[in-house]
């Protein structure tokens, strides 16, 4: 199965009997759903990267720009706050 975000995966478990591997601060945040399981993986999997994207036209704007920024410093004080696995 195959969803076009992963935000539509806790719905799509919590009414069947699929699983998912999901990243652990999302899991993190589904943990206090009753109709969920939260679970390690049972080996690791490392890393992943995340990536934004947006369009040529907006490289230059000043307001775009000032969004990305703060999406990147966000996601990396979040990354400096993980926990490692284990």
């Amino acid at each position: 199965v195959s969803v076009t975000h992963f935000l539509a995966i806790p719905e799509m478990v919590a009414v069947t009997d699929y699983c998912a591997t999901l990243p652990r601060q999302i899991c993190r945040r589904l943990a206090g759903d009753p109709r969920l399981k939260v679970l390690p993986t049972p080996v690791d999997l490392g890393r992943f990267p995340v990536e934004m994207a947006w369009h040529v036209r907006h490289r230059h704007d000043p307001a775009h720009r000032w969004l990305r920024a703060l999406v990147a410093e966000v996601a990396a004080e979040l990354a400096a706050h993980e926990a490692p696995a284990g």
